[in-house]
């Protein structure tokens, strides 16, 4: 029986039991081309998506290295499982592990990443175990086995990776990798292995052509930022939010896409669209939040850098604003745009004072604070319409960073005043 039909039958017991009310379900397609050969049904039990799939072996032609899915045994099923661990079946009706490999239990306990089959053999057959073998390595900090090396380097493995794997299967892979607290070692696993340039793939992906030897340079300028972020995150623990906290994994992934992703946040993938975005949102497929959420960390990481290497002296009014300012602009994205340049091989200098006028001005949840003037408010008092009503506006917030106390109607006539001054005399426009 095919994994769809065990589905389709679990569906209609549950409706039968349920009054009518069906289950969520789903039907993951073979596509031979990008090395997904088989068909898989999965459904939602009990909050957690469950797949289902036939016993399985897969023969190929001699002339193809396409395979033909034919019912197995659970054996033959076991031995093209990407890993040994993975190989491990459950009897429902013994109550037992069954390791048909008679490898699985001895490399769990000895801590062990090993592929049923030669790795190479295993590798072709899906050039995806070759991250789902760095994965499942680093999540555990369980030890490759030799062969695997040698096999991951093979060029038919390469090449395979490169053109016949999705980049959206690629994403999938990444996603839990990167949310996990190993998520070092697992890059660190991909630059090592030299995947890095065919996994985030660079070349002709570009507005303006980079070299593969720049792009080289800058991916060993970003393996020091993310191995350096966890140790940044422990000084500057402080920084970090409830809502920075409440979802790690998020967190997690959002800080190592940016390490990832930090010598290349300039580069554009066309004139409206900056490369990052385009490889998180539509080569790698996940969610658009996530994409927005890196985007942001490395613009508001640049734009605190561009301040500091400017403004040496951080003491007054000035400073205040431009952190109340980029604070509300990233919101709770701030700390990691901080811990991302904490990371830096040389951090700015004068980050720590940045810090320090963040705690003294208690700017920490200036994000929150609810502007005393609004956008009506401009339009009623001022007659201003479009740009000009966000110009005055951000004008107000400065305002209001120097005058926490200050009033609705301090504010507006403060503002008729500089207003005036302003269209008499653009140079006098100043907050005080």
């Amino acid at each position: 029986m095919m994994g769809t039909e065990f589905v389709q039958i679990i569906q209609q017991i549950y409706k039968e039991k349920n009054n009518g009310q069906t289950r969520g379900f789903g039907v993951i397609k073979a596509n031979p081309d990008k090395s997904k050969h088989l068909e898989t049904a999965t459904i939602n039990m009990e909050d957690q998506w469950i797949d289902f799939v036939n016993l399985r072996k897969e023969e190929y032609a001699t002339d193809s290295r396409v395979p033909t899915i034919i019912f197995g045994t659970p054996l033959e099923d076991a031995q093209r499982r990407d890993l040994t661990i993975n190989a491990l079946f459950y009897n429902v009706n013994d109550d037992k592990i069954e390791d048909l490999t008679q490898k699985g239990l001895e490399d769990i306990k000895n801590g062990l990443i090993r592929t049923p089959l030669d790795p190479l053999q295993t590798f072709l057959d899906d050039p995806l175990r070759v991250l789902r073998v760095f994965r499942f390595a680093a999540r555990y900090g369980f030890t490759l086995d030799t062969v695997i090396m040698p096999a991951v380097h093979n060029t038919q493995v390469l090449d395979a990776l490169q053109h016949k794997i999705s980049k959206e299967r690629i994403g999938k892979e990444l996603e839990p990798a990167l949310e996990h607290p190993n998520s070092v070692q697992f890059l660190n696993y991909i630059y090592d292995a030299g995947l890095l340039p065919i996994v985030f793939e660079v070349v002709d992906k570009t507005l303006d052509p980079i070299k593969i030897e720049d792009i080289s340079k800058r991916f060993e300028y970003n393996y020091l930022i993310w191995n350096k972020i966890m140790q940044t995150i422990s000084k500057y623990e402080y920084l970090l939010l409830p809502a920075n906290k409440q979802s790690l994994s998020q967190t997690r992934i959002i800080l190592m896409l940016s390490a990832l992703l930090y010598s290349f946040e300039q580069l554009r993938y066309n004139k409206s669209t900056l490369f990052c975005e385009q490889f998180i949102k539509n080569s790698l497929k996940l969610n658009n939040k996530t994409s927005d959420n890196v985007k942001a960390v490395l613009m508001g990481a640049r734009s605190i850098q561009e301040f500091l290497s400017k403004n040496s002296n951080l003491e007054g009014w000035a400073t205040v604003e431009f952190v109340a300012l980029i604070i509300r602009e990233l919101c709770t994205l701030y700390p990691l745009s901080l811990i991302l340049l904490g990371s830096l091989p040389e951090p700015p200098k004068n980050l720590d004072k940045l810090l320090d006028v963040i705690k003294k001005h208690r700017l920490e949840h200036f994000f929150e604070t609810k502007p005393i003037l609004n956008g009506n408010d401009v339009m009623k008092e001022f007659g201003l319409q479009g740009k000009d009503i966000k110009e005055l506006l951000d004008v107000a917030i400065r305002w209001q960073v120097r005058n926490p106390q200050g009033t609705r109607e301090d504010v507006i006539k403060w503002l008729k005043e500089e207003h005036l001054r302003k269209r008499d005399k653009p140079e006098e426009m100043q907050v005080d």
